[in-house]
């Protein structure tokens, strides 16, 4: 199944994460968020609201070994167990790039996860998606 298709249990292999969720309301500092981890081989889990979610994401990877890059398509879905953001008309959204430049099993490996964990989360820092 693909949530095995990682190199060790920590996904030591290049992907994205992907925040997105409502506007904060009046007062409110952290608003709720779905987030999903996709890596280059095309395991993917849920976080924070879509917390261990590994239903309904639909994940197509093309990897171009030669060329060193790789290509994520994903489909998320707005509704899934632990949320329900298909009602709303404007959601907040991250992407950011988790790059490892070393193989999964050394223990020296690098990746770019800092300063992901601050911004991932932080409405501040995202975009916005507009519905009609």
């Amino acid at each position: 199944p693909k949530e095995t298709l990682t190199g060790t249990h920590l996904w030591r292999e290049s992907g994205v994460e992907i925040a997105f969720g409502p506007l904060a309301a009046p007062g409110e500092e952290k608003p709720p968020f779905a987030q999903y981890d996709i890596n280059a081989l095309g395991a993917f889990r849920g976080f924070h609201a879509a917390k261990d979610n590994r239903e309904g994401v639909d994940v197509a990877v093309t990897l171009d070994r030669q060329a060193s890059v790789f290509t994520i398509e994903a489909a998320l879905p707005l509704k899934a167990p632990g949320y329900d953001y298909a009602g709303h008309k404007a959601l907040t959204f991250n992407v950011a790039r988790m790059i490892y430049t070393r193989d999964s099993y050394e223990s020296d490996a690098i990746l770019g996860w800092h300063p992901i964990f601050v911004t991932v989360s932080d409405p501040a820092s995202r975009g916005m998606a507009f519905f009609p």
